[in-house]
């Protein structure tokens, strides 16, 4: 959470002594383990903040989200038992950014966002892999987040990527609504004995 708290250089010192306060201002849509559907979800129970999840008993929690409701239980209140996976694959390279005013003007938007793609392709390239799958991310200023996406077989260049990404833009929403937070992220990659494979068909084809 912290590493998004400061786009681009994704630094940001969170102290002992600070993160139950931090934990309780963060939107609901950052706490790892929240998706799009269950922030909505919370958003119609009137969870937006951190304080607003701290304030539903366990139960209740468990009630309307299951297994993971304990989980939100605890990790609101800085608890996490999982274990720490220091080698675990990443599955997605992404980059994002909040805005302190709403944006409005798509033009704006447009800017801010080609920034965004920048930081997110510098970070793919250094993958050294073949992602299939852009995604764009929008919080609006209601706080309700969509995410739009893009699959290409073949991957794309930086060029196709920019073009892909702002086609994805829900210009009318962008004005009538205002926005919070963009997004862009690439996932879904080629595994290397795959590529491994597909090279060694056309060398010997």
């Amino acid at each position: 959470i912290a590493s998004d708290m400061d786009k681009p250089d994704g630094f940001y010192l969170i102290l002992p002594e600070d993160a139950e306060r931090f934990l309780e201002d963060l939107d609901v849509g950052l706490f790892f383990g929240v998706g799009e559907k269950t922030e909505q979800k919370m958003h119609r129970m009137n969870i937006f903040k951190g304080s607003d999840l701290k304030l539903l008993p366990l139960q209740d929690l468990v009630k309307h989200f299951g297994k993971a409701g304990s989980y939100f239980y605890n990790v609101v209140r800085g608890i996490d038992e999982r274990l720490v996976v220091s080698h675990r694959e990443r599955k997605s390279i992404g980059a994002e950014r909040t805005f302190e005013t709403d944006l409005t003007d798509l033009e704006v938007v447009e800017e801010k966002l080609a920034a965004i793609i920048d930081i997110m392709w510098k970070r793919y390239e250094a993958k050294k892999k073949t992602g299939k799958t852009v995604t764009l991310k929008l919080r609006f200023a209601d706080f309700s987040t969509i995410t739009r996406s893009n699959t290409s077989s073949k991957g794309f260049t930086k060029s196709e990527l920019d073009a892909v990404v702002m086609k994805l833009l829900p210009a009318k929403d962008i004005q009538e609504q205002g926005i919070r937070l963009l997004g862009v992220t690439m996932s879904n990659f080629k595994e290397e004995n795959q590529q491994y494979a597909k090279q060694l068909k056309i060398d010997f084809f």
